[in-house]
């Protein structure tokens, strides 16, 4: 679409399927969930509930699609005896175009295409891991000492550097709905989280450790491509707000420094009667309050998952940060555009 008043155009994708689906093929899976001969569709598992209001809930077996009826493959007939997935009906939707479900719920045959329950409005649906450069996500990084984060993207995931893990943690990750209840919230209400689908939370991306520079800094820290949790225990919900943090214990650290200023110098007058004794204890004096002086040194902790944390002293993360970026050339510590203006 293009907005001739500002001039610019943006640009909406087609929309995302908002539900995960079985095939009803099997015999004992349509006894198990009472489904009868006559009755043919798929198994819906989970959906986005902000997306289809309750057209949808898991356990429904969705029979048709504006009307279209579906097998119980999932296919469906097109132009005579040609066969086709039924995501072909969704993913050609038009924008703002209706679109009616119906399922066989609980022994009765529902469809949404009533005042009190009007069809669903599709749209494309994010993941938390973006799937496609300088369209639903930017190169973004930040310079955090000697390392090199980023958020995490599809793009990254299919990397040979990327470990099984990291792409198993970001593939459970994929699967949650933006708008669902997170785990973080619910795994103190109760004891059984098996059965609850947890979604983003608070979080608006995943950021992740690809690379370590190499530092009188980072000596013995070689664990890069881990997903970083947490920064001093703050659970963290983007590149940006990592950043952020950052910042405050830099700024906390300049302020520490530039409070615990020396003392002004004095001069004690040392009588000739004076003891080595008294010479010493006077030693003394002045050490005690030089190390008195001293600023608490303040650290970043940096929590990786399936791993452990790595930890800076910041002011010594700031001056190597420097040293690193003129070594190697880079102009600014971080890159962080957010989310692309031309993308809805």
């Amino acid at each position: 679409s293009v907005n001739e008043e500002v001039g610019s155009c943006t640009y909406t994708l087609s929309p995302s399927i908002p539900y995960r689906w079985h095939s009803l093929e099997n015999t004992s899976l349509r006894m198990a969930h009472n489904v009868p001969k006559g009755v043919h569709g798929i198994l819906i598992v989970d959906a986005a509930s902000a997306i289809v209001k309750g057209a949808l809930q898991k356990g429904d077996v969705l029979t048709k699609i504006d009307g279209t009826q579906l097998a119980d493959d999932g296919q469906l007939t097109l132009r005579g005896q040609e066969l086709i997935q039924h995501n072909y009906l969704l993913r050609g939707k038009q924008l703002n175009e209706p679109t009616v479900f119906s399922v066989y719920r609980d022994g009765k045959h529902l469809s949404n295409d009533g005042p009190n329950d009007p069809p669903c409005v599709l749209k494309d649906l994010p993941y938390i891991c973006p799937r496609w450069a300088d369209v639903d996500h930017q190169p973004d990084y930040l310079i955090l000492g000697a390392l090199v984060l980023v958020p995490m993207s599809l793009n990254l995931m299919s990397s040979k550097h990327a470990g099984k893990r990291l792409v198993a943690t970001c593939k459970d990750w994929c699967l949650k709905w933006q708008e669902e209840e997170s785990d973080e919230t619910t795994k103190n209400d109760s004891n059984d989280n098996s059965s609850k689908k947890l979604g983003w939370g608070d979080k608006e991306e995943l950021v992740v450790l690809t690379d370590i520079f190499a530092h009188e800094l980072s000596f013995s820290y070689s664990r890069p491509w881990r997903r970083v949790v947490s920064y001093n225990g703050t659970s963290i919900r983007s590149l940006c707000h990592l950043k952020d943090m950052w910042l405050q214990s830099c700024k906390k650290s300049d302020h520490d420094t530039n409070a615990a200023s020396p003392a002004t110098p004095t001069t004690t007058k040392i009588e000739t009667s004076q003891t080595c004794t008294n010479i010493l204890d006077d030693n003394n004096t002045k050490t005690q309050l030089k190390e008195e002086q001293q600023p608490i040194p303040s650290f970043a902790r940096i929590e990786l998952e399936h791993d452990d944390d790595i930890i800076f002293e910041v002011s010594r993360a700031v001056a190597a940060q420097r040293d690193i970026m003129e070594t190697h050339q880079i102009a600014k510590p971080w890159r962080i555009c957010g989310k692309n203006p031309k993308y809805k």
